[in-house]
């Protein structure tokens, strides 16, 4: 008996399955992530989140190296943004400005302003790189309120600005 099951082994082999290509392979893992995704939605959502809290440094990182590698893309895509939201920036803009004026007092030095701007363009055009004027203390701030005068201005580049953002200032509480 079993020599006529190994002769039949021998004339009648299994048939062979082919082996899958390497696009076949990622085909096969593409569609069987996605029907995962399909059944378990809200657990991906939850996984996702937490992984992101967990991985805050590592995200940024990516986002800078990015947005230093494709600039002309993030430009772009800023642009068409700012283009779809042009009332929000509007809006900000204008908030912006009425907040300027109101911290503006009378015995300001308008031509001391009027030259901490003028030396900002100055030194963008000079140096190749943007420069902002950064008001020391903050025009607004959840602590306090500078206002919009010549000893309150500084010229510094725009990369420090906007790290500082409004929550430093000297002598902070």
């Amino acid at each position: 008996m079993r020599a006529r099951r190994a002769a039949h082994r021998l004339s009648n082999p299994p048939p062979l399955k082919p082996i899958p290509t390497e696009a076949e392979k990622a085909a096969q893992g593409k569609a069987s992530r996605a029907a995962w995704y399909l059944k378990n939605k809200e657990r991906h959502r939850s996984n996702d989140a937490k992984w992101r809290v967990r991985n805050k440094e590592k995200i940024a990182e990516y986002s800078r190296k990015y947005a230093a590698e494709n600039r002309e893309v993030v430009q772009k895509a800023q642009a068409k943004y700012r283009k779809a939201n042009s009332d929000y920036y509007y809006a900000k803009t204008m908030e912006r400005i009425a907040r300027k004026k109101m911290a503006v007092p009378k015995w300001a030095n308008e031509f001391f302003i009027e030259e901490a701007y003028c030396l900002a363009a100055l030194r963008t055009k000079m140096l190749g790189h943007q420069w902002h004027v950064d008001h020391i203390v903050p025009l607004q701030s959840k602590i306090v309120c500078g206002l919009h005068v010549h000893n309150n201005l500084r010229v510094i580049p725009r990369t420090e600005n906007l790290a500082k953002g409004n929550r430093h200032w000297p002598d902070m509480p």
